[in-house]
C-alpha cells in the first residue's frame, strides 16, 4: 500500500462485478466520445461486455482503496496481428453494429474501425505479441493522484517481464494525449474526431480533438525509463521527461 493509502495491483478474477461496475459508470460517464453522442449507459454497458472477456489479467492494473474499492483502472487486451486475432475483434464490432444500440455506438464503432485499419497498415507489428490499452478511467474524487500515470508504469514494467514486444494506445482525451507522450510513446497514427467514419457517415462530426494513436516497444523499451514513478508518481530532480496532467 502506498503512502496515500492506495494499493496499485494486477487485475484478479474477484475483481471482474465490481470492475465492471467502476468502468461502466466511470469511463462510460467521463469518456469523450461517450460524454458527444451522451452514450446511454446501457449502450456502453453492451460495448464493454463485448470487449471486456478479451481482458488480459496479468497486464491489467487496477488501484484500490484500503476498503478494497476499485478507485481507478488500466485494462490491457492481448493483440498479436494474426488472421485468428484481427477476426476475433472484426466478429465483436459486427455483433455490436447490428445489435439494439448500434445507432448509440457508432462514434465508438467509427473509432474501432479506424483502428482495425490502422493495425492493418502497420507493417512493424505484425506477428509481433502486442496489447491494446481498452478502457482507463479514475473516479470522481481520486484525481490528482497520479494514478492513471502510475497504473500505466506498472503495466508496462509487468508486460516487459511477461515477453510482450508492444503496447498501443488510442488516445481520446488531452490528459492521455500527454501521458503517452511524456511515457515517450511513439505517434503512430492521428485523425480528428470529426473525420471518423462508420456506415458511410461521420458519426462524431462537430466534435472537438482528435484520437492519437500511440505505441511503445518493449523490446528497445529501458525499464529504468519508469522507476522513478515507482514512489508515488513523483519527478526525481534528474527527469527529462515532461510536467504531466493530474491524472
Amino acid at each position: 500500500m502506498d503512502s496515500d493509502g492506495i494499493t496499485l495491483r494486477s487485475l484478479q478474477n474477484e475483481d471482474l462485478p465490481a470492475l465492471r461496475t467502476f468502468v461502466i459508470n466511470t469511463f462510460g460517464r467521463k469518456e469523450p466520445i461517450s460524454v458527444f453522442l451522451n452514450t446511454s449507459l446501457d449502450a456502453f454497458t453492451a460495448y464493454y461486455d463485448a470487449f471486456s472477456h478479451l481482458c488480459d489479467m496479468p497486464t491489467s492494473m487496477i488501484a484500490c482503496t484500503s476498503s478494497n474499492e476499485i478507485v481507478s483502472c488500466f485494462l490491457t487486451t492481448p493483440l498479436d496481428m494474426t488472421p485468428n486475432s484481427l477476426q476475433r475483434l472484426h466478429k465483436i464490432v459486427a455483433k455490436l453494429a447490428t445489435g439494439p444500440f448500434a445507432e448509440d455506438l457508432a462514434g465508438y464503432l467509427a473509432l474501432d474501425a479506424f483502428m482495425l485499419d490502422h493495425y492493418l497498415r502497420d507493417k512493424s507489428i505484425i506477428d509481433q505479441r502486442g496489447l491494446i490499452i481498452t478502457f482507463c478511467a479514475t473516479a470522481d474524487g481520486f484525481e490528482g493522484k497520479r494514478l492513471m500515470r502510475r497504473l500505466c508504469c506498472q503495466s508496462l514494467l509487468r508486460a516487459k517481464e511477461l515477453g510482450w514486444n508492444f503496447f498501443t494506445v488510442d488516445c481520446t482525451n488531452p490528459a492521455t494525449h500527454y501521458l503517452s507522450r511524456g511515457l515517450k510513446f511513439q505517434d503512430k497514427a492521428e485523425i480528428p474526431f470529426a473525420e471518423l467514419v462508420w456506415d458511410g457517415r461521420k458519426p462524431l462530426l462537430g466534435m472537438k480533438g482528435s484520437v492519437l494513436v500511440t505505441q511503445k516497444d518493449l523490446r528497445t523499451f529501458d525499464m529504468s525509463e519508469v522507476v522513478w514513478l515507482q514512489s508515488v508518481g513523483r519527478r526525481t530532480p534528474n527527469s527529462e521527461f515532461p510536467p504531466y496532467a493530474k491524472l
